[in-house]
């Protein structure tokens, strides 16, 4: 039916669609209204601009090993004022 009918072909994949566009909506009406939704959001979709990232090389062999334990703490492990502080002090780089 669909390979000859291909105007309900397409009105198909359109409705397919509607699920995704509905969930966006609510995306962007809750990132509008909720600042760490926000920033949840961001840092998914510019991730090198909006989490905590920290590189951290180690060299060592077989008989001098290295072990390197890094933490960093990440925006949503942050209290507001300390969340506050970290993005007024981004703000004046």
């Amino acid at each position: 039916y669909q390979k000859k009918h291909a105007k309900f072909s397409e009105e198909k994949q359109l409705l397919k669609q509607k699920p995704y566009l509905i969930a966006r909506k609510s995306v962007v009406k809750g990132v509008q209204e909720d600042p760490k939704l926000a920033l949840e959001y961001m840092k998914l979709k510019k991730n090198k601009e909006f989490t905590l990232n920290s590189n951290v090389n180690v060299v060592g062999d077989k008989e001098n090993p290295i072990e390197v334990v890094h933490y960093v703490k990440r925006f949503e492990e942050m209290e507001d004022d300390e969340l506050n502080r970290y993005l007024d002090s981004a703000k004046k780089d």
